[in-house]
């Protein structure tokens, strides 16, 4: 293994590691919601686990300054960063008009009329709206969501060396991805989506385009 290689494995980690600490600090303040289809996995009574839509943009009702969980909101925004950077950058290859659309679209709800605040540690490269973060789920067949109309979502998963299985599988097209942590992969929300059963603790990011027609 090349230094160079051995430098860049050593700075996924530490990212995957900053990123798990700061999931499980949010997750001891805030509660989760259902999973989106039943579960496949058999939980302990103290294990977190569940759904939440996260905004990247502008602050809501719930992720707003003032709410009991908004410090630990900031520390799990700034952990996801780097992951909401190379899902855009994923984007602008994969779906170069689409991100454009999407850049114009966030500028223009942040400089509109009585905008809501923006959230912090955000980017004029961000082309996510919002992020679904799951924690330690596995979904049987569902529909990609998030609170806004959306075509496509990039994903990645978090909890290097923490589990094992929980592959992506798309039953339309008879499919089945292996996401590592580290590495992201593009979805169109209109194919359905399960995960494969894992053991272990596995967190999930699927990071939406906003509605391309605002």
């Amino acid at each position: 293994m090349s230094f160079l290689t051995a430098s860049m494995e050593d700075i996924a980690a530490r990212i995957d590691a900053a990123a798990v600490a700061e999931i499980r600090n949010f997750l001891q303040i805030y509660t989760l919601g259902p999973s989106l289809a039943p579960d496949q996995i058999t939980h302990r009574q103290d294990e977190k686990y569940g759904t939440v839509i996260l905004p990247l943009w502008q602050q809501t009702d719930d992720f707003r300054v003032g709410t009991p969980h908004w410090p630990a909101f900031v520390r799990l925004l700034a952990a996801l960063k780097p992951y909401a950077e190379v899902a855009s950058a994923l984007l602008s290859i994969s779906h170069p008009e689409e991100v454009i659309k999407s850049k114009g679209i966030r500028e223009r709800q942040l400089a509109a009329q009585d905008p809501a605040p923006a959230t912090p540690h955000g980017s004029a490269e961000d082309c996510s709206k919002t992020v679904r973060l799951s924690a330690n789920i596995a979904p049987t067949t569902h529909a990609l969501a998030t609170t806004h109309p959306s075509k496509l979502a990039a994903f990645a998963v978090i909890g290097r060396g923490l589990f094992t299985g929980g592959d992506l599988a798309l039953p339309a097209l008879d499919m089945r991805h292996t996401l590592k942590p580290g590495n992201h992969v593009v979805f169109h929300t209109a194919l359905d989506i399960h995960n494969t059963p894992f053991s272990g603790e596995r967190y999930e990011l699927q990071f939406f385009l906003p509605d391309l027609e605002e």
